[in-house]
């Protein structure tokens, strides 16, 4: 990633180190993409970084192991060769509880890391119930995921609610958090950037770029309705069809198997058109300057890419309609984004996100 020279300075190095709780291991683009970006970000202010191996258990079919066998190994040697030193293997709550991680600082985010949906049982650990009272504890771009179960889940909200003194900054991603944690809470936090966009670009991974003039789509639901008027669309334009993240075609259009994470933002960032209702999909296609349309794909987890296109001023760029209408689609294509406008909010928020990061190293217990 590369950062403004201000922010390379190691002045503030305090010489401590952080160990980072997140979805490290998860075979998911944005989530190992978001673990590189923190651990860089927290290096280039100075700080040692651990990544605590503990890991989300996330369930897949035979067909998907068998097909992603090649992904999966791709995304081993990413986190072999990127990835900062891991600590031991643990695989609950209670093993951290016995033999803590040795840190000055613990840090959980960003992501959905306060997700009860995603962390389940493991919920304790996400929270920093673990270690010396000593020990500083760090929430940093947290995210609950979904907003609607926190009123269902008595439980959860109170574990949250027992735990959130224990931290000596917490800082959310999304301003209906910030909301949030006010009213359930009575909690003040700041609000950060995802790590993703903490740096101007990812060049360290990919080298420089060169643009392919493809029409990118990134999205997890695929209908025959998109599918036609994806088509319809690169027809349209004269551009080729270049699906992301996919195991095996989707009516017979081009994809790129097996796809790594380096590969994943290579052809975002030379794509002309990108198309996704993921967001990360969202935050790199605004880091690289794409012209870019974010989709809804699962609406209750829509609001953090409603939080960061309305911190931009983008929200023309959102696609909310639950059917593919191709003269709305093309209009959007069609509307220019001011990236200058863009750049000086996201600069903003970059510099204030790195301060709140930097911070962490004046925390003593």
């Amino acid at each position: 990633m590369q950062f403004k020279e201000k922010e390379k300075s190691k002045t503030q190095c305090f010489n401590k180190k952080v160990a980072l709780l997140t979805f490290h291991h998860s075979f998911n683009y944005g989530a190992v993409c978001q673990t590189y970006a923190t651990c860089r970000a927290l290096q280039r202010l100075g700080y040692d970084v651990e990544i605590i191996d503990l890991r989300i258990v996330e369930k897949y079919s035979l067909v998907q192991r068998l097909f992603g066998i090649g992904r999966m190994f791709k995304f081993w040697y990413f986190r072999y060769r990127y990835y900062p030193q891991f600590t031991k293997r643990y695989y609950n709550t209670i093993e951290l509880k016995k033999s803590p991680p040795q840190a000055d600082i613990y840090m959980v985010g960003s992501d959905q890391t306060w997700n009860p949906l995603i962390t389940k049982d493991l919920l304790d650990a996400f929270l920093l119930k673990f270690g010396g009272a000593h020990i500083v504890r760090i929430a940093f771009s947290v995210s609950f995921g979904e907003y609607s179960w926190i009123y269902r889940d008595e439980e959860a909200l109170n574990n949250i609610k027992n735990s959130v003194g224990e931290f000596s900054q917490i800082s959310v991603r999304e301003e209906d958090m910030v909301s949030l944690c006010n009213n359930l809470f009575n909690l003040k936090v700041d609000k950060t950037l995802d790590p993703t966009l903490l740096g101007t670009d990812f060049l360290e991974l990919t080298g420089p770029i060169v643009g392919k003039h493809t029409l990118v789509s990134y999205k997890f639901f695929m209908d025959t309705s998109y599918c036609d008027c994806l088509k319809t669309i690169a027809n349209m334009y004269g551009k080729k069809i270049e699906l992301l993240g996919k195991l095996r075609p989707v009516q017979k259009m081009p994809y790129t198997y097996p796809q790594g994470v380096i590969g994943w933002i290579r052809e975002i960032a030379a794509a002309d058109i990108v198309f996704t209702d993921s967001f990360h999909g969202v935050a790199l296609s605004i880091l690289y300057k794409k012209n870019f349309i974010a989709f809804i794909g699962n609406p209750l987890r829509s609001g953090r890419i409603k939080n960061l296109l309305r911190d931009l001023e983008l929200e023309d760029r959102l696609y909310e309609k639950s059917t593919y209408e191709l003269e709305d689609i093309v209009k959007l294509c069609e509307l220019p984004i001011n990236y200058e406008k863009v750049d000086l909010k996201l600069n903003d928020l970059r510099t204030k996100s790195l301060d709140i990061l930097a911070r962490i190293g004046f925390y003593n217990k």
